[in-house]
């Protein structure tokens, strides 16, 4: 495939990467990306999958990847602009994944460009993948999984207590260590006086799947008023 990234759009890094060589899916499966970027996860899954929904708060990463997959001819995915589950309503999937922004962000930070929230991420690193985790139960179907990729800058223990809290099975797909990017590095004194570094200038990225217990579906926490739109 051949993939365009457009101006004000985040490129795929080694945690995209790493991501991605753990995303395994079924050809009935219908599948919801948080966070698109330039589409690339989403058309590499939408070849085997039943369907993919991206949704991301950019409206260039939407723009994006609309672009690649009409680039390449695919037709199974979806990419809205919107925040995070808002725009799928009530539907469920069988596959939601994220790549959420993680880096600690001093607090008023003022951003210059929309670029950057596909990596600032609130004081603690939190701030999206709290929203992500707290919700993901009421959009997946009997089965679901959740796959997340994130670093350690953003306490990787927490998400792996929320989901299991949350009553999912939580396994780790696979880790890595790297040496901390720019950005991170951009910040490093101030995420070392928060004690977030542990004084060396490597990170951990690790893979984390929550899969529903014993095959159920969470209690939906939607009014009962409400129609499904499919």
């Amino acid at each position: 495939m051949v993939f365009d990234v457009f101006p004000h759009v985040y490129p795929p890094q080694t945690d995209s990467f790493l991501l991605l060589k753990h995303l395994e899916t079924k050809n009935s499966d219908t599948v919801l990306e948080l966070g698109v970027g330039c589409g690339l996860l989403a058309l590499c899954l939408a070849k085997k999958a039943k369907a993919v929904v991206g949704i991301d708060t950019n409206p260039y990463s939407v723009k994006n990847a609309l672009h690649n997959a009409s680039l390449n001819g695919i037709e199974n995915v979806h990419f809205i602009n919107g925040d995070l589950y808002e725009p799928v309503c009530q539907r469920r999937f069988d596959l939601i994944y994220a790549n959420p922004p993680y880096v600690p962000t001093p607090p008023n930070w003022i951003e210059t460009d929309i670029i950057e929230s596909a990596w600032n991420a609130g004081a603690n690193g939190r701030e999206i993948l709290d929203r992500i985790l707290a919700n993901a139960k009421d959009y997946l179907k009997a089965n679901g999984r959740i796959v997340l990729v994130q670093s350690s800058l953003a306490d990787i223990d927490k998400t792996m207590a929320t989901l299991e809290h949350n009553g999912f099975c939580v396994r780790v797909l696979a880790e890595e260590k790297e040496r901390l990017g720019p950005i991170s590095m951009g910040r490093y004194g101030w995420l070392e006086r928060q004690g977030v570094l542990g004084g060396d200038f490597y990170e951990r990225l690790v893979v984390v799947e929550g899969k529903i217990e014993n095959g159920q579906e969470a209690e939906s926490s939607w009014p009962k008023n409400q129609s499904v739109m499919l």
